[in-house]
């Protein structure tokens, strides 16, 4: 790719998957059955402290329950992690929307790659799942005093200075065409 250089390859079976252009490049195969799949950028954020204090005392992760409606994905919990070599306490996660498929994509990912045969199963993914709908508008819509409400609810001592919000990750849901 780096090349720009176009070869062929011939082969039996060619796996493609476990990644945000995964159907972006299933679609440019030109195969029949790229046209039953769709994909739907979701990503998360967290807050997160560096503060000594807090950092020191959190060891562990901690998980809470879920909200009624909300994916399994989206259980609360304080997560004590080393990131660049820091140790920091991690709270969330609280989902996020962009139309990228990767973290650093294009804005224009989730447009290239709808068409005209997946535009409708992922039509009705949304219809189907619309407390799960609802749920990640609301997440989206949350303001920092939110969040920070949240944190409080596991953290009660925590300081909103202490705390800022960092992206963690971008994926893509498949979506897939019934029968």
């Amino acid at each position: 790719m780096k090349s720009g250089e176009n070869r062929s390859v011939d082969a039996k079976y060619v796996f493609i998957g476990a990644g945000g252009a995964a159907i972006k490049l299933l679609q440019k195969t030109g195969i029949p059955e790229a046209d039953n799949y769709g994909g739907f950028p979701v990503g998360g954020s967290f807050l997160m402290t560096e503060n000594p204090e807090v950092t020191s005392r959190h060891l562990e992760k901690v998980y809470g329950q879920a909200s009624v409606g909300a994916p399994p994905m989206s259980v609360p919990h304080i997560d004590a992690r080393n990131l660049d070599g820091k140790r920091v306490v991690l709270f969330g996660p609280f989902a996020t929307f962009s139309t990228k498929y990767l973290k650093n994509g294009s804005l224009f990912d989730l447009l290239s790659a709808t068409t005209t045969s997946n535009i409708m199963p992922m039509t009705h993914v949304g219809i189907d799942n619309f407390d799960l709908v609802k749920y990640l508008i609301g997440q989206v819509m949350l303001n920092d005093d939110d969040r920070f409400a949240a944190l409080k609810e596991y953290y009660p001592n925590a300081r909103k200075e202490d705390w800022k919000l960092i992206q963690a990750g971008q994926r893509v849901q498949i979506i897939k065409k019934d029968g």
